[in-house]
């Protein structure tokens, strides 16, 4: 289940990649690491592919590594123009954009607890307390039975 949200993900990347039609203006060459038939793959996207693909941040890589990344995440854009031309988007139109609306919702939904969490860390002591109040509880409840 968790790699078919690491894929919806990196599909939404990649058609929110793909709605940028030019580079804003300011991006310099640093920030495109691929161009793909005239479409630049900016260094933002190649990162966040990379973490959900790799499961940790880009720095954290080898170059073996971040080659074989950027390898496939080309082969992905290179797909996905395809089924593009060939109308396989257009085909499944409505199930793409449930499976968009998804990863959005997933990734907002991770967004706040993250930022939830991080506001409030949890102590060492706090995760202790915690546990043996469940654990009174349990043989609380243990010993009616």
């Amino acid at each position: 289940m968790k790699h078919r949200y690491a894929l919806s993900t990196l599909a939404l990347l990649l058609a929110l990649a793909g709605c940028a039609k030019n580079e804003p203006p300011g991006k310099t060459t640093e920030s495109i690491v691929a161009t793909i038939n005239g479409k630049p793959i900016s260094t933002e996207l190649f990162e966040a592919y990379a973490t959900a693909a790799a499961r940790r941040p880009l720095k954290e890589l080898n170059p073996e590594q971040r080659g074989q990344l950027l390898d496939s995440l080309i082969a992905m854009t290179l797909a996905a123009e395809a089924a593009e031309k060939n109308g396989t988007a257009t085909a499944k139109k409505s199930e793409i954009e449930a499976q968009q609306s998804l990863t959005r919702m997933n990734l907002l939904s991770e967004s706040v607890v993250k930022k939830h969490l991080d506001d409030h860390p949890i102590t060492a002591a706090e995760i202790r307390r915690r546990r043996d109040r469940d654990a009174g509880l349990v043989d609380h409840l243990c010993a009616g039975l």
